[in-house]
């Protein structure tokens, strides 16, 4: 079944629950009453048809919403266990930050004409991240969901990664050749300072080369430095995505913990080699 089919699927079941909603409620305002659905047998028998019509559409449409997801049997080795439900715990901790941000682009700013101290202008979105569920795979636990604001999900999954970068486009990446990479930054923030992050300076926002207020503006003004964690992702395959936490120390356990358990692969890989 192709995605198109899925999603003519989703939008038959969004029209259909209304329906059968109404239709429910035309017979139940009748069904409890006692002179309508008796002096008016044929349009009740009627309603009772519709109810049962409506109900059996939006049944069958979930049940086919149901067969388009794979249901899968996700086995996590022994090895891979404890540290892939612990990068999930602090995965979990680390969507907590105040502020998460997609990274869209960067640009070099021209730090003569801006009158700036900073070397790049960030075009970034905040996004949520959370513990969830993915409609493509059926399986039982929540998996850590890393939400793109131009397109480009990724669910981490214990054996694999899941990147979509489309509703009708996906691909499954092994931890093998994806590089994650995690940094602290220095942002000279304008729109307020989460308040779980650092600030660990200031600057103005008409400054000349040596950091000093440029004079010639009157209402020059000072603007706060947060340091933040900075997460990359990278494959060979064409996943190159970067996101901002404010708060870099979450984001630092959260990679010493992915990192194990990316680890943890290579370690059942020499167990199994050693056995043959």
């Amino acid at each position: 079944m192709t995605f198109e089919e899925r999603e003519d699927i989703f939008r038959e079941l969004a029209a259909a629950r209304p329906q059968q909603a109404a239709a429910l409620s035309r017979y139940k305002s009748w069904e409890h009453g006692f002179l309508l659905k008796y002096l008016f047998k044929k349009a009740f028998r009627r309603r009772a048809a519709d109810t049962e019509t409506a109900s059996a559409k939006v049944s069958e449409l979930e049940e086919q919403l149901k067969l388009t997801t794979v249901a899968t049997q996700v086995q996590i080795e022994r090895q891979q266990a404890e540290p892939y439900f612990r990068m999930r715990d602090d995965f979990a901790s680390l969507s907590e930050c105040v502020a998460i941000w997609d990274v869209k682009s960067h640009q070099a700013t021209d730090k003569f004409r801006e009158r700036t101290t900073a070397y790049m202008r960030v075009d970034r979105q905040r996004v949520p991240f959370r513990l969830d569920v993915c409609d493509l795979i059926e399986w039982e636990q929540k998996i850590p969901h890393l939400q793109n604001s131009k397109g480009g999900d990724i669910f981490l999954y214990p054996g694999f990664i899941l990147y979509r970068a489309a509703k009708g486009a996906f691909s499954v990446i092994d931890y093998h050749d994806v590089k994650g990479t995690a940094a602290l930054v220095s942002f000279q923030e304008e729109e307020g300072v989460p308040n779980d992050s650092e600030v660990i300076g200031q600057a103005w926002a008409r400054a000349n080369k040596d950091g000093s207020p440029d004079r010639r503006f009157a209402e020059n003004r000072q603007i706060p430095v947060a340091r933040y964690g900075e997460l990359t992702l990278k494959s060979g395959t064409g996943l190159w995505e970067e996101f901002q936490f404010s708060n870099s120390d979450k984001l630092t356990r959260f990679m010493n913990s992915l990192n194990a358990f990316a680890v943890s692969f290579a370690s059942s890989d020499h167990a199994a080699n050693a056995n043959d």
